[in-house]
């Protein structure tokens, strides 16, 4: 905690090729909205050279009414897993 309404979490991981160094930023608006910010340096495992960065940003909001709670539970229409509908040709009691 950097103050009343300023948290940040920085940490570092590793996988077999790349070194991340990440910082997370959360602060506090006001009393129902809060940004983050998220920034990744990335780099090369053994040369530690920078590959890249990543960030990115958003606003959250608190979810005040049942229906702004509806609307948010509801997934997006590119958020719904696609699958196979197979049918049985046989729709009576088995023999």
């Amino acid at each position: 905690m950097v103050g009343a309404r300023l948290a940040i979490v920085e940490y570092e991981a590793a996988d077999h090729d790349l070194y991340y160094i990440c910082t997370h930023r959360f602060r506090l608006d006001d009393a129902s909205r809060m940004s983050y910010q998220s920034t990744v340096d990335v780099y090369e495992l053994n040369s530690r050279r920078l590959m890249g960065v990543v960030t990115q940003r958003a606003k959250l909001k608190r979810l005040l009414t049942p229906r702004e709670q509806l609307q948010f539970a509801r997934p997006a229409r590119n958020q719904i897993p696609r699958a196979e509908i197979s049918a049985s040709g046989h729709f009576g009691p088995s023999d």
